[in-house]
């Protein structure tokens, strides 16, 4: 499988979480460099770290992941695990998804879309 342009890997993604933090005093995130950052903000590849390590866990998906990356793209990505994902997304950021916005997620840049949508 090829990588998508602007896509993370998994093990990419995976060191940008580690190597971000949250400042418990300010609730400001930085990134490795100390440099604060928003929280939500996508990285260079388009797909926010945290839905990139969500994707990567619940499908334990090791390929490049885009905003493109979609159902077809991830072999585990069937409906018990869209389910698995739907939940990993309200636990993750404090939000309920409707059914329809359940239904919409077919990509990962579905994903940031919904996110938006509810403010985070």
């Amino acid at each position: 499988m090829s990588r998508a342009r602007g896509a993370v890997s998994r093990q990419d993604a995976g060191k940008v979480e580690r190597e971000s933090g949250n400042d418990s005093a300010t609730g400001q995130e930085h990134d490795m460099n100390g440099t604060a950052t928003r929280t939500g903000q996508a990285g260079a590849t388009g797909v926010r770290p945290e839905i990139a390590s969500i994707i990567a866990e619940v499908f334990q998906y090791t390929g490049a992941i885009g905003p493109e990356t979609s159902q077809e793209d991830v072999p585990k990505w069937d409906s018990l695990q869209h389910i698995a994902l739907v939940t990993a997304i309200e636990q993750s950021f404090g939000i309920t998804l409707s059914m329809e916005e359940m239904l919409e997620i077919r990509t990962v840049g579905d994903i940031d879309t919904i996110l938006a949508r509810h403010g985070v």
